[in-house]
C-alpha cells in the first residue's frame, strides 16, 4: 500500500493537527513513499528528531510522518495507474506535476540530477554547493521563478526564497525543504543561518554567478566555513539532455517552424526589418510558445553581413537578400534557427556563397556522433569554407549547445577537444559575411544520438526552396 494526498481536502483535525497543515500544501504532490519517522509533529518550518535532520525531509514526508494520515487515502496497487493518469490529466504540464514516463515522476527526475551533482563533490573537495545561477536552480529543482538559491548537499537540498514564491514552490518543489526569508532579512543572512545548522565546513559557490558583494557578505557571516569557487559543475550536467528535455526542445523547434511559415507566407515588400521581427514574436506566441528565445534578427541586403544585426527601418524590398535568425522559448527550453530568403534574383557572388555555406553545414552534420571532438565538427565546416577561398569571412564558432539557455555547452569551435555525447543538442550555423554586400548563415538544431545525429529542424534550405515572392 502507498499513500497519496487528495487535493481539495481540508484537515478535519486542524485544532490538534501538529503541523497546522491544510490540503493546499499537498494538492500537487507526487507519489511519496513514507520512509522518514520523526519524533514530534513536523511542520514546514519545525525541526525533526535528531536522527532525522530537517533538511532531509520534504513537505510530504514531514506531513505523513507527523500523523496527517487523516488527509490521506490508502490506494490499492492496481488502482495507482488509473489515479496517476487522472491526476496527470487534471494538472497538465507543470514542473511539479506527474509525468509517468517509464514510471518516473518529475520530482524524482530532479532528485536524480541533484544526486549526479553530489557525485562531483568529492573531486571538488566540497561538502555542498550553493547554487545562485537561477537557470541552474531551475534545472536542479523544477522551480520556474527567480530570486531563489538552492543549497545542495549529500543529505538533501534546501531552497531559499521569499514569500512571493511560497505557494509556487509548494507546487513545483514538493520534495524540497523550503526556507522563506523574513521581510527585511537579506539572502546572505538566511543562507548563512542554514549553513551553520547544516554544519558545512567547505561550501562550494558558483564563481561565474556569485557577485563579490554576496561572497563577502557570506564570508563575513560564516568565518568557520570556507567558500570554495567552483566552475561549471551544473552546466556540465545540463549539456546532456534527458528525454523530457529533448521533447521540450523539439516542441520549441516546432513552434519556431510554424511561426516562420506564417511570417514567410505573409511577407510584403513594404514591411520593415523591425515589423517582420515583431510579427515573428507575435506568431510564436500564437502557436503556443512563451515567447522568443532572443530578439529575432531580420537583416536585408548589406545588413545581413552583420552577424548580430539589429532590425531597423529598412524595407525588405530594398534588397533581394533577407536573413532571418529566430527561435522559440517553449516549456523553459529554446530553439535557434536561421534561414536566408531570396525575394528576387540575388547577385551571383551571393548565390555561390549560399552553396558553399550549405555544403559546409552538411559536412559538419555528417561528422556529428558520440565521441567526436567538438573541434572536429567545427573543422569539417571551416575547411569547406576555407577551400572556397572564403575562410576569412567566417569569423565565429560553428555552434553551441542549446537548452534552458540559448547559448550553453558544448561549444562547436576551434580548440574545443571535448567529445560529443548522446543526448547533447547543438546548433550548426556556419556563415560567410561579405561587408557591403550581404551575408549568408544557415542554422539548424541537431541532436546527438547513439548512432549519429538527428536534425530536429525540418525547414527546407536547398537553393530552390529559398525563393519567396513578395
Amino acid at each position: 500500500m502507498q499513500f497519496i494526498y487528495l487535493p481539495g481536502r481540508e484537515c478535519e483535525n486542524a485544532a490538534q493537527c501538529p503541523g497546522g497543515f491544510t490540503s493546499r500544501r499537498f494538492a500537487d504532490f507526487s507519489w511519496m513513499p513514507v520512509r522518514v519517522r520523526m519524533a514530534d509533529g513536523v511542520g514546514a518550518r519545525r525541526e525533526a528528531a535528531p536522527l532525522t535532520p530537517w533538511w532531509r525531509c520534504g513537505y510530504a514526508q514531514g506531513a505523513a510522518a507527523a500523523g496527517h494520515r487523516h488527509l490521506a487515502k490508502k490506494v490499492p496497487s492496481r488502482q495507482r495507474p488509473r489515479l496517476a493518469k487522472e491526476r496527470e490529466a487534471e494538472d497538465g504540464f507543470a514542473a511539479g506535476s506527474l509525468e509517468h514516463r517509464k514510471g518516473r515522476s518529475t520530482v524524482s527526475r530532479f532528485a536524480e540530477r541533484r544526486e549526479r551533482l553530489c557525485r562531483k563533490f568529492r573531486a571538488g573537495h566540497i561538502d555542498a554547493l550553493l547554487v545562485t545561477n537561477f537557470t541552474n536552480v531551475t534545472y536542479l529543482s523544477g522551480f520556474t521563478g527567480d530570486d531563489s538559491f538552492l543549497i545542495v548537499s549529500r543529505e538533501g537540498a534546501v531552497m531559499v526564497s521569499d514569500s512571493r514564491f511560497e505557494e509556487q514552490l509548494a507546487v513545483e518543489c514538493s520534495d524540497l525543504r523550503v526556507e522563506i526569508r523574513r521581510t527585511g532579512q537579506t539572502m546572505a543572512d538566511r543562507v548563512a543561518s542554514i549553513v551553520r545548522v547544516m554544519k558545512l565546513h567547505r561550501l562550494g559557490v558558483e564563481a561565474t554567478s556569485m557577485s563579490l558583494a554576496l561572497h563577502g557578505a557570506l564570508q563575513e557571516r560564516l568565518p568557520s566555513t570556507r567558500l570554495v569557487a567552483t566552475h561549471g559543475l551544473v552546466e556540465q550536467l545540463r549539456e546532456v539532455k534527458d528525454k523530457e528535455e529533448i521533447a521540450a526542445i523539439r516542441e520549441a523547434v516546432h513552434f519556431a517552424e510554424r511561426a516562420f511559415g506564417v511570417v514567410r507566407a505573409s511577407l510584403v515588400g513594404s514591411q520593415t526589418e523591425k515589423e517582420v521581427a515583431d510579427e515573428i514574436e507575435l506568431q510564436l506566441r500564437r502557436f503556443g510558445a512563451r515567447g522568443s528565445s532572443f530578439e529575432p534578427i531580420v537583416a536585408v541586403g548589406s545588413n545581413a553581413a552583420l552577424p548580430h544585426a539589429q532590425p531597423g527601418q529598412r524595407r525588405i524590398d530594398a534588397n533581394p537578400l533577407l536573413l532571418i535568425d529566430w527561435g522559440a522559448r517553449g516549456r523553459c527550453y529554446n530553439s535557434d534557427l536561421t534561414r536566408v530568403l531570396a525575394t528576387d534574383k540575388i547577385p551571383a557572388k551571393l548565390q555561390r556563397v549560399y552553396g558553399v555555406v550549405l555544403r559546409a553545414q552538411q559536412a559538419a552534420i555528417d561528422v556529428i556522433r558520440p565521441g567526436v571532438p567538438a573541434e572536429e565538427v567545427d573543422r569539417a565546416a571551416r575547411s569547406v569554407i576555407a577551400e572556397a577561398g572564403l575562410g576569412r569571412y567566417f569569423g565565429h564558432s560553428l555552434g553551441h549547445g542549446i537548452g534552458l539557455e540559448v547559448h550553453e555547452g558544448p561549444r562547436l569551435a576551434q580548440n574545443q577537444p571535448q567529445p560529443l555525447k548522446a543526448g547533447m543538442v547543438v546548433t550548426v550555423e556556419p556563415g560567410v559575411y561579405l561587408p557591403g554586400l550581404g551575408g549568408v548563415r544557415i542554422e539548424d538544431d541537431v541532436l546527438v544520438t547513439r548512432q549519429g545525429c538527428e536534425l530536429l529542424s525540418r525547414l527546407r534550405k536547398d537553393w530552390d526552396s529559398i525563393h519567396t515572392v513578395l
